[in-house]
């Protein structure tokens, strides 16, 4: 079976016990895996509530010509930064679009992000609430998709030495910023800000730092002005792009800064990563409980979340059909006529 191996049913003991974490897993979900998509949320009146700095992990555009809505709270002055990416398997065509309060729209975007996922930028007017929508442009059989949005203002930079560096939280990872009235702390005589992240599996990591307003130089390091990595001054524009291949595990400290004393400006800053595919979970088993079809796996190294599919045929094609944080995920369509052949898959963001 992909996936995992159909095994006998768990005991009841067991169930209880897993039930018993869910309680707790409800009430931090948010705060340590993201948000997951609520059906329906196909109208503004439906609208999933998401916050700046959220991200929607694995939502699915089910059936054909199905929309995702989502409201959130902008501040003025403030710079929308807001992504479609991969979930899992293919790469679902997106078209996001982005509206006021008045449901009047303001932009929209369809292959900006790359390889058919979406990208807006867009400087939000006023103090309030705004929308997202995201579709698919050319239905597919899988249609799942995950959105991130970002929220920034760039007038006062909040990272312009190291010791307030800026979090790259996960990867794929997007900014925007400026190096204007910015310090400089050390490398080439120019204002520069910083960035600090965790990488925890060795992987080639993409840095990218794009702009026209001025000419930009990226290095990386492991510590505040030591341990001084590569660096790159070519690439995207008068930025530069930087790939180290094979990236130890370890914690690490990205300067942006301009080539000379007189070069600063903004520009938009990206962090990608290339890995091995996350490894599927093992020992997949399958219970009743309640009267529904309640699945069990062994966890996976470094996977944050699980994706659920199922088929009716165990050689065809598996549709996505939910997502879940823990090693274990209950089946609310309930028992059917129908042969139904599950599979669960991980997701490693890193």
């Amino acid at each position: 079976m992909p996936g995992g191996r159909l095994s006998v049913p768990f005991r009841m003991d067991q169930v209880r016990k897993i039930l018993g974490r869910l309680v707790v897993f409800c009430g931090l979900a948010r705060l340590l895996f993201g948000v997951w998509e609520q059906e329906p949320n196909d109208d503004f009146e439906q609208a999933n509530h998401v916050a700046c700095d959220d991200t929607v992990y694995c939502a699915t555009l089910d059936p054909p010509g199905d929309r995702d809505t989502f409201w959130f709270l902008g501040q003025a002055n403030d710079t929308l930064i807001a992504f479609t990416f991969n979930c899992d398997g293919p790469n679902t065509n997106t078209l996001l679009c982005f509206y006021d309060s008045l449901q009047e729209l303001l932009v929209s975007n369809d292959d900006g992000g790359g390889a058919g996922f979406s990208l807006i930028e867009y400087v939000m007017p006023y103090c309030g609430v705004y929308f997202l929508r995201v579709a698919e442009v050319e239905p597919s059989f899988d249609s799942s998709y995950s959105f991130a949005l970002n929220c920034r203002n760039w007038t006062q930079p909040t990272h312009d030495s190291c010791a307030n560096a800026r979090v790259v939280e996960s990867i794929p990872y997007q900014d925007e910023s400026s190096t204007a009235d910015c310090g400089d702390e050390c490398g080439r005589a120019a204002p520069d800000v910083w960035y600090f992240f965790s990488n925890p599996v060795q992987r080639t990591l993409i840095i990218s730092v794009c702009m026209t307003d001025f000419d930009a130089r990226v290095q990386i390091m492991g510590g505040c002005c030591e341990q001084f990595g590569d660096d790159s001054e070519d690439g995207c524009g008068d930025g530069a792009i930087l790939t180290i291949p094979d990236m130890e595990v370890g914690d690490y400290y990205i300067m942006v800064e301009g080539t000379d004393a007189d070069e600063a400006g903004s520009f938009v800053f990206q962090v990608n990563g290339e890995t091995e595919p996350c490894p599927d979970p093992t020992e997949l088993a399958l219970a009743s409980v309640g009267g529904y079809p309640f699945l069990f796996w062994e966890a996976s190294a470094g996977a944050d979340f699980y994706i659920i599919w199922h088929s009716t045929d165990a050689i065809g094609e598996y549709e996505h059909i939910g997502v879940t944080a823990e090693t274990f995920w209950t089946d609310s369509t309930g028992f059917t006529s129908m042969r139904r052949f599950y599979r669960v898959t991980a997701y490693c963001p890193w």
